[in-house]
């Protein structure tokens, strides 16, 4: 929940980190269905200049159908197409594997203690805007994960990345 204008109001949103640079984005939605999800991926790879080569995903209903018999992901057609049309090999959290999850529920903590304390904001574009200024502030300090600025490494961990393809959603 965030407050937006004077009233408390529920807001969700993408978060994405890559692993190398530790470069993070961030996008505020109402709501979190398939066609906001694969926006707001959209926006986040034409940010980062490239589309990283893998996705780890949380089990989300936008996502995964479930799984399989024997363990594996059904995958939501829609999700799947787009995901072979922008070139991204999407992966999801296995069951029980803790750290994968953990980093994934690490990155929504770390934007809800990070970011939301402390802020209001007069409309959803004010919450965007504060969020991309608050995403650039962290892209220029330095990562504990490695101790460079994400923004540094961005170039070269974007040298790995395929092209967003205009056939792209």
């Amino acid at each position: 929940r965030v407050r937006l204008g004077g009233a408390v109001v529920k807001r969700v949103f993408l978060a994405g980190r890559l692993k190398y640079s530790r470069m993070s984005a961030v996008r505020w939605r109402s709501q979190m269905d398939l066609e906001t999800l694969l926006r707001a991926m959209l926006e986040i790879v034409e940010g980062w200049g490239g589309v990283p080569w893998a996705w780890v995903f949380d089990n989300m209903k936008t996502v995964t159908l479930g799984r399989d018999a024997a363990g594996q992901p059904r995958w939501n057609p829609a999700f799947w197409r787009f995901a072979t049309e922008v070139g991204c090999h999407p992966e999801l959290c296995d069951p029980g594997a803790a750290q994968q999850k953990g980093s994934v529920e690490n990155l929504v903590k770390w934007v809800k203690t990070n970011f939301l304390p402390g802020r209001s904001f007069a409309d959803d574009e004010d919450l965007a805007q504060q969020s991309l200024s608050w995403e650039r502030d962290k892209a220029a300090q330095i990562s504990q994960a490695h101790g460079q600025r994400p923004m540094g490494l961005l170039p070269h961990e974007r040298a790995a990345f395929g092209p967003l393809t205009t056939t792209a959603a």
